[in-house]
């Protein structure tokens, strides 16, 4: 006999798996990382809008970091202390300075992105997989699931493509549409401190 397809992917179990590995991720990060103070997490989608990941930081990986680059770059004047170099990657991209553990709370979701892209779901290149991500990060947010910051604070959230290949305008427009206004307010402070002029 044969075996039963598989319903058509839809956006909203999408939504649902992409919701559910992120509130995952997030918990993993305090058992990864206990006793450090998080102070961003990022959805990182591809380009093409069929894979998504994602990353944080915390406080106390962000001084790693930049006790290391000052180490390195002594004659670089934007980062040659801890100081300037917290600055400088405090918000750099993802893959450069921030925690990106095994992504294992993404492979049910990225799975599905698979079987979306197999069966024409949507359009590559398209905004689907960015709205998406903005809805998620929105209702994580509506419930409480941001505000993991000191004292229940809530953490400035985001989203980026893997790599950073976005631009800062498309960083900032995200930013703003996740984050309430006095988060959105401080990220854009420390993230455009952090763009080489």
């Amino acid at each position: 006999m044969a075996k039963a397809k598989p319903p058509r992917v839809t956006l909203d179990a999408i939504r649902v798996t992409l919701r559910a590995a992120a509130e995952q991720y997030l918990r993993r990060v305090a058992q990864l990382h206990p006793g450090e103070t998080v102070y961003g997490f990022l959805l990182e989608m591809s380009t093409e809008g069929f894979s998504v990941y994602g990353a944080f930081n915390t406080e106390e990986n962000l001084t790693r970091v930049a006790e290391q680059n000052a180490a390195e770059n002594p004659d670089d004047e934007d980062q040659n202390t801890a100081e300037k170099a917290r600055v400088v990657w405090r918000w750099s991209f993802a893959n450069a300075g921030w925690c990106q553990p095994p992504n294992a709370a993404f492979e049910a979701v990225n799975k599905l992105l698979d079987r979306a892209r197999d069966e024409a779901l949507y359009e590559e290149y398209g905004d689907e997989l960015e709205k998406l991500c903005v809805e998620v990060l929105r209702e994580m947010a509506a419930a409480g699931r941001c505000d993991i910051g000191p004292g229940g604070e809530r953490i400035g959230v985001g989203l980026c493509y893997i790599g950073g290949d976005n631009s800062p305008e498309e960083f900032l427009r995200w930013a703003r549409q996740v984050n309430p206004q006095t988060v959105y307010r401080r990220v854009r402070r420390e993230y455009l401190a952090s763009v080489p002029e």
